[in-house]
C-alpha cells in the first residue's frame, strides 16, 4: 500500500496531498466518521467536510497522512470554491463558519487579497453540504448591526426580528466595507 500519495483530483486537474492530524486511536490506513481530513491544494488546506465526501472523490484512507497540529496550522484556510460543472463559474466564498456566500464581484475578491488562482472546484455534493450565510454584519463597525442577505440585498435587522428569528452568533459574517456597500439596501426586517 502506498501511504501519504500526492494525487490528482481529477475534475479539478490541482494536484493535493490530503493530511490529518493524528489521534491517540488513529491507525494508518484507516479513518473514522469523525476524524478531519484536510486536503492540502494551492499551499493551502481545505477541510474535507465529511467521509461520504471524502469517498466520493474517490480518496482512499491509505492515501492520508500524519502531520502535526504546528504543521497544518501553517497552511491558509481556502477560502474561495465553485461548484464542479456551473457553466457560470459563480465563485463562492467559505466562511471560517463553514458557510457559504456568493462573491458578487472581482472588486470585492480584490479587496479582500484573494486571487482567481486561489479558487478550488468541489462535487455538487460538498457544494450542498455547506448551508448558506445569510446573516452579515459589517466588520469594524460601531454598532454591531446585522443584515438579512436576500439576492444581492441587504435588510436591516432589528435586535426583535433577530430574537424572533433565532440567530446565533455564529450565523453571522463579517463583511468588509467593499462588499457591505455592494449590496443594494432593501426594507428593514422588523418583528
Amino acid at each position: 500500500m502506498i501511504y501519504g500519495a500526492t494525487i490528482i483530483k481529477d475534475f479539478s486537474g490541482n494536484e493535493i496531498t490530503l493530511v490529518r492530524v493524528p489521534r491517540p486511536d488513529s491507525v494508518p490506513g484507516e479513518l473514522k466518521s469523525d476524524e478531519e481530513v484536510y486536503e492540502i491544494v494551492k499551499g493551502k488546506k481545505h477541510l474535507i467536510p465529511t467521509l461520504d465526501i471524502f469517498y466520493e472523490y474517490g480518496f482512499r484512507a491509505e492515501w492520508v497522512q500524519f502531520i502535526s497540529q504546528e504543521q497544518l496550522d501553517k497552511y491558509r484556510r481556502i477560502k474561495l470554491i465553485q461548484v464542479q460543472g456551473d457553466k457560470n463559474k459563480i465563485v463562492y466564498y467559505l466562511t471560517d463558519a463553514g458557510l457559504r456566500r456568493r462573491v458578487l464581484n472581482q472588486e470585492i475578491m480584490d479587496s479582500y487579497g484573494d486571487r482567481t488562482q486561489d479558487i478550488i472546484v468541489v462535487s455538487r455534493k460538498e457544494f450542498s453540504y455547506y448551508p448558506d450565510n445569510k446573516f452579515i454584519h459589517l466588520e469594524d463597525a460601531p454598532q454591531f448591526d446585522v443584515y438579512l442577505i436576500d439576492d444581492n440585498i441587504k435588510k436591516y435587522l432589528t435586535p426583535a426580528a433577530i430574537r424572533r428569528m433565532n440567530i446565533r452568533r455564529v450565523q453571522i459574517a463579517p463583511v468588509n466595507e467593499t462588499e457591505f456597500k455592494a449590496y443594494e439596501i432593501g426594507k428593514p426586517v422588523a418583528e
